[in-house]
């Protein structure tokens, strides 16, 4: 896309003269440049929203998919839009995402889940379009509907996404347009964060950056906001329930409640921004929203042991995305294995499919009050696409820790999210990605165990690990989070930890839709050498050569570079005599030509032109050559056929 000319600086040296020798070594260079409109490319609006700055708060604004967006549409309707205040306009970037869809066999047997006969009950029976998600290109100032360009047919959506109220054959499916800020470069910082997910919108942080961003040594995290856990509640018991039952109707006061996921949000949630247990006001999963049985990626809530007066406290599973989630401890005095089975693994993770953590399943409770023995969040997602990166920087997206319990079943851990990172030109900087599972929730441990099973209680399960997709290298952790204990004995009473999640190698080509920035911006990057190298005598000559290279994704045009950088106080002149009529060029790209302009000013202007002898140099040079402007014509390819895409620069300078 056009755009203002911005400036890219390649460091070097520059050695002062001596009268005995010169090490030879190398100036700074400035190289200008402006885009043109990249071809067969669906570009947004390349550094629309600017230079970022230091970025922090909550820069993305969420809007709730209001209908059905069938595959192809080029219009979405919109709800109300949270987050950030800027609004859609013409030329955004959009991130169109499913966040649940997944259905499950509501079964009460070990088939719960996946519809596969045996334990653990958990997982799904079609995980539908869940994960999926595209880039599109906003066309129109949007309010309560929106009009897109998109990859697919017709310019429209690549995908179909669905907007349901849960019913009773399956949870509720949901999906958000979330608008996401293009800026020319941006630096990182501890502030910057997602809204959390709230059932409907949220959990996401998504920044496009055309040139450099720089990780600020910042800790940017997104830890808990994904998938809510199962809010626990204290409940006396009911004939109707089983200590068998693998999932059972709030209804009925008995069981721990299971966490959210991508098949369904069940009906009393775990909300960690308000640190209170929400009533979602429908029961959320077929067939009920209590019991061991984990739907989908989201932890089962305990099954009590003694159903009746539910007292026979059994943990939470813990929440699953890139690992299997951890299972809950067993139960009181009786030590049944009834403790919540863990979410299953997201194991179609791709770079076009990335889902928040699954939320940790409460534990069964009769005596404590408050939130304890709720279910821990799982970690939201952050994507950042990037021209490079630089720097040192961390971010996270860790699933938390689910609630203690004193003489109850405590709360599994949340998942770990997902985070993808893609620097179109060059690595990663060094970047650190932590997507960890939260540790399972504690029961009573300020207790004596006092015998076998004597005072233990069922601990949460730990989360498992989560999703990381990058395209370079980086310091990556995706453990599962550890299983609760109970009692002073320590003792884990069955409870699991949460399995590991899954590092992914990927490109910037296999994300869907529209194109990155920076892949709709020309990258030129230079490289100067010098001929003879090493330490030489005064009266040497030395050719200088500076090759640029256009690895960007549309042409540049109006490339100007500068040698020495003006902004410094480096001059040919100081050092060396500029000889007359010594520049060369190589160019491929067809069309493009260059003029040579000449300082003897220090780069003020460019409007000398060098002489033999002038200064007082030797004849053949000048001494009076402070910089030299390159000044190009025409359009610096993108393309690497034939090696259109670079060329090269020369001259000659004396030492003197």
């Amino acid at each position: 896309m056009k755009g203002a000319p911005f400036t890219h600086t390649l460091s070097s040296l520059m050695s002062l003269a001596r009268k005995s020798a010169l090490l030879v070594a190398l100036a700074l260079c400035l190289i200008a440049f402006a885009a043109l409109e990249a071809s067969a490319q669906s570009c947004a609006t390349p550094g629309k929203d600017g230079p970022g700055g230091s970025l922090t708060g909550v820069v993305n604004t969420y809007y709730p998919g209001n209908a059905n967006a069938a595959m192809g549409a080029t219009s979405i309707t919109l709800g109300a839009p949270t987050g950030a205040a800027a609004t859609i306009t013409t030329g955004d970037l959009l991130l169109v995402i499913q966040m649940q869809d997944a259905q499950i066999n509501d079964t009460n047997s070990s088939v719960y889940g996946d519809g596969i006969s045996g334990d653990p009950g958990s997982g799904a029976s079609a995980i539908g379009q869940s994960g999926l998600y595209e880039y599109v290109v906003a066309t129109n100032n949007a309010t309560t509907s929106v009009t897109i360009r998109g990859a697919g047919t017709g310019n429209g959506l690549v995908n179909s996404y669905f907007n349901n109220n849960a019913t009773n054959s399956r949870g509720q499916r949901r999906f958000q347009v979330v608008r996401v800020p293009q800026y020319t470069s941006a630096t990182l910082s501890s502030g910057l964060t997602a809204l959390p997910w709230n059932g409907r919108t949220g959990g996401i942080l998504a920044i496009d950056v055309s040139g450099a961003l720089n990780l600020g040594s910042a800790t940017v995290n997104v830890n808990g906001m994904g998938f809510r856990g199962g809010g626990a509640r204290q409940l006396a018991g009911d004939s109707g329930g089983a200590n068998t039952d693998y999932r059972n109707t709030t209804a009925n006061t008995c069981h721990g409640i299971k966490g959210e996921g991508i098949a369904g949000t069940p009906h009393y949630v775990y909300d960690p921004s308000t640190l209170s247990v929400i009533d979602t006001g429908v029961e959320g999963y077929p067939s009920g929203a209590t019991a061991r049985g984990a739907p989908g990626n989201a932890g089962g809530g305990g099954t009590d042991g003694n159903p009746i007066t539910n007292d026979q406290n059994s943990g939470g599973g813990g929440g699953g995305n890139g690992g299997v989630g951890g299972v809950g401890g067993n139960t009181w005095s009786s030590n049944l294995g009834r403790g919540g089975f863990g979410g299953g693994d997201f194991s179609s993770a791709a770079a076009n499919r990335l889902i928040m953590g699954g939320g940790g399943g409460a534990g069964s409770r009769n005596n404590s009050s408050g939130t304890a023995s709720s279910g821990g969040a799982g970690g939201g997602i952050v994507m950042i696409r990037a021209g490079n990166i630089t720097g040192s920087g961390t971010i996270t997206a860790n699933g938390s820790q689910g609630s203690d319990a004193e003489n109850d079943g405590a709360g599994g851990g949340g998942a770990g999210g997902s985070v993808l990172v893609v620097a179109l030109n060059g690595g990663l900087g060094s970047l650190t990605v932590r997507a960890q599972g939260g540790d399972g929730g504690n029961a009573w441990t300020t207790q004596t165990a006092g015998g076998t099973p004597g005072n233990r209680h069922g601990p949460g399960g730990g989360g498992a690990g989560g999703v990381v997709a990058l395209n370079g290298s980086a310091s990556v952790s995706v453990t599962g989070g550890t299983r609760g204990t109970t009692t002073t004995s320590f003792d884990p009473y069955g409870a699991t930890s949460g399995g590991s999640g899954q590092t992914l190698s990927i490109t910037a080509s296999q994300i869907t839709g529209a194109t990155a920035g920076a892949s709709c911006s020309p990258y030129v990057g230079l490289t100067k050498s010098v001929s003879p190298t090493g330490t030489q005598i005064p009266g040497t000559d030395l050719t200088y050569t500076i090759a640029f290279s256009n690895t960007g994704g549309a042409q540049a045009r109006n490339l100007v570079i500068i040698d020495p950088d003006p902004s410094t106080t480096l001059s040919l002149s100081t050092s060396t005599y500029f000889k007359v009529g010594s520049v060369t060029t190589s160019i491929v790209s067809t069309g493009l030509t260059m003029q040579t302009f000449y300082s003897n000013n220090g780069g003020s202007t460019y409007t000398y032109t060098p002489v033999s002898g002038g200064g007082g140099a030797p004849a053949g040079y000048d001494a009076n050559v402070t910089h030299i402007r390159f000044q190009f014509t025409g359009n610096l390819s993108q393309s690497s056929t034939g090696n259109a895409n670079s060329g090269s620069v020369s001259f000659k300078v004396r030492i003197k």
